[in-house]
Order: C-alpha cells, then structure tokens, then sequence
C-alpha cells in the first residue's frame, strides 16, 4: 500500500490526519516484470555473438552497439553511437549499403548478404545482416544482428583458385585423364 496524506493543524497543534491509501500491488508486480524483461533482453543483447547494431530509419545514426559489434568494428560503443550507417561501409560500396538498409527498413528484405564493413583500423570485415524493423521511443529503427564471414570468404576464394587451378591443368593436359571415385 501506498499512503498519501497531510496533518491538518489548528493553532500549531495536529487535530487530525486527511489522507488515502492505495494498492499499489499490481503496479509493483508490473514493474518487477518490466524490470525482469529487461535485464533478460540486456543479458541478450551483450551476450550475442553476434555484433548487433540499432539505427534509426530515418537519420541513419546508431543509437545502440552491442559490445561483439565494438569488437567486431573496433570502436567503443560510445564512438559508434556518434556515428551512422555510412560511416561504416567503404566509399566505394556505400550506394549497396545504404539500399540494403533502406529496403529493410522498409521490409522488403530481412538479410543483406556479403557487405563490407569498415573497421576503425581501416581493414574490411564482411558480414551478412539479418534486420528486424521496430519501434523505439516513437523512432522507427532497423536492429542489425551482424555474423562475421570474413573467414568464411577467405576460404570459398581458396577453393575457387584451387578449382580454376584444377580445372585450368586438367582442361590442358596433352594426355588423358581421368577422375574415378
């Protein structure tokens, strides 16, 4: 219970107490949930794996990074929340990058695959970005999940130099080959 109320004083002296209680039992269980839900999304959120990132639609500027996103970029969480979409792409493939997003802000797609990401250190990390649109604070916003593929890349770009490779001996060889299993 909550208790609101004041003295009500004749000549200095109380004569009496004005005042209500209220139950507030309800509003203490939804705030206790609100709070549980909360630190369950935050346990989430700094614990993923993956680098998440949250912007806002509209003006493209990062308003949450999550810390595997910091590692995966390089920049503190405090620098990427001055920074936005374009500052983390190179020049070169901005233009991808900016209609990734904004098609799924619009939700014509869920997952931008193989986009370059800009670390701080000036390197390039790949990643594919699967986006959910919501609201947040009245701001429609895009919330990037961010799975690195850089070494993924690396190894497909090996196996397709070993496979021109292959292909390019055997395709030329004066004698006859063969392939059995």
């Amino acid at each position: 219970f909550r208790a609101l109320g004041r003295a009500v004083r004749v000549n200095g002296r109380c004569v009496r107490l004005v005042g209500t209680l209220q139950d507030i039992t309800e509003y203490k269980q939804a705030r206790d949930a609100l709070q549980a839900s909360e630190a369950r999304y935050r346990m989430l959120f700094d614990t993923s794996a993956d680098g998440i990132l949250i912007a806002d639609i509209e003006t493209k500027i990062f308003t949450q990074a999550n810390p595997a996103i910091c590692r995966m970029l390089g920049y503190t969480e405090a620098e990427l929340k001055t920074m936005g979409v374009a500052d983390i792409h190179p020049k070169k493939d901005l233009p991808r990058a900016l209609a990734e997003f904004e098609a799924q802000g619009r939700k014509e797609k869920a997952v931008a695959r193989d986009i370059p990401c800009l670390r701080k250190d000036g390197s390039v990390v790949y990643a594919d970005i699967n986006t959910s649109t919501v609201a947040i604070n009245g701001r429609t916003c895009n919330v990037g999940l961010f799975r690195d593929i850089t070494e993924r890349k690396r190894v497909e770009e090996i196996l397709k130099r070993s496979e021109r490779m292959f292909s390019a001996v055997f395709h030329s060889s004066p004698t006859l080959l063969a392939i059995s299993s």
